[in-house]
């Protein structure tokens, strides 16, 4: 029991790292008191599983946060994850998934909830990864002639940082400010001798956010097999706490081989 508590407390701490939130709320107080702004040029949704990031979004441009909105996301790996999780929730029945981009569902989504003006939100749908979401987000921020010296990034919990620094390394050109915004903050906890989430309603599996989590820490390294510059060159270079490699050693030498299989 006393490991398993141990491990819990390391997922943890990679997963609030992971987990990047520059703000404390996503409101436009929050912007102000940080950022002494009172309004970002841009929020960029990025696609994924977790149907709450288009609340999020929506709440944001009602709040006046920002007044553009672009969501962005074709087919992925997440698809599958956010038909299923929208297929299972009755509030959401009327949504079209067959053969819809990410982009496509979370805007629909949103447009159920909101009273927005069409004409601020912006649709990119064939990007299929991370890095694409960058490149493809910077295509259509060009084509459209849209403001983006301070832009908001609302991403997955597991991708938030990853996220950040694939837009730092394929915006590298513009002069614009990121602001993180993971759509969650995820713990587990230890129920009598049971592993839950403190958040309801998640859009992971126990096993799969598990997997996500870990799968994150080699990617962002910036050694040869990682996606930093020394690597891959996928993203910009990421600072990883000597604490969160430690904690992620702790792991692996504590869980099967099969959890980081995504």
């Amino acid at each position: 029991m006393d490991e398993l508590i141990t491990v819990i407390d390391e997922i943890n701490m990679i997963a609030d790292f992971l987990a990047r939130r520059d703000l404390d709320k996503l409101s436009k107080d929050a912007l102000i008191n940080k950022f002494q702004v009172p309004k970002a040029d841009l929020l960029i949704l990025l696609g994924n599983s977790d149907v709450q990031s288009a609340f999020l979004a929506g709440q944001a441009l009602i709040g006046q946060l920002t007044d553009k909105l672009l969501i962005c996301g074709g087919k992925g790996h997440s698809t599958s994850f956010l038909v299923s999780n929208v297929q299972q929730d009755v509030t959401h029945s009327n949504v079209q998934t067959d053969a819809r981009s990410e982009a496509d569902i979370l805007y629909q989504i949103m447009m159920n909830n909101f009273s927005i003006d069409p004409e601020k939100v912006f649709l990119e749908t064939v990007s299929t990864n991370c890095g694409s979401n960058a490149h493809e987000a910077l295509r259509v921020v060009k084509d459209q002639d849209l403001k983006h010296s301070m832009v908001i990034l609302v991403q997955d919990a597991t991708m938030q940082l990853r996220t950040d620094a694939s837009f730092r390394k394929e915006w590298a050109s513009e002069n614009t400010s990121f602001v993180n915004f993971a759509s969650r903050k995820p713990r587990l906890v230890l129920e009598g001798d049971q592993v839950r989430f403190n958040i309801q309603n998640p859009p992971w599996t126990l096993e799969r956010f598990i997997s996500l989590v870990l799968g994150e820490i080699p990617r962002l390294r910036d050694d040869p097999t990682g996606y930093g510059p020394k690597g891959k060159g996928f993203i910009a270079h990421v600072d990883i706490p000597a604490e969160i490699e430690e904690a992620y050693d702790i792991i692996i030498k504590a869980l099967p081989k099969e959890v980081f299989l995504r």
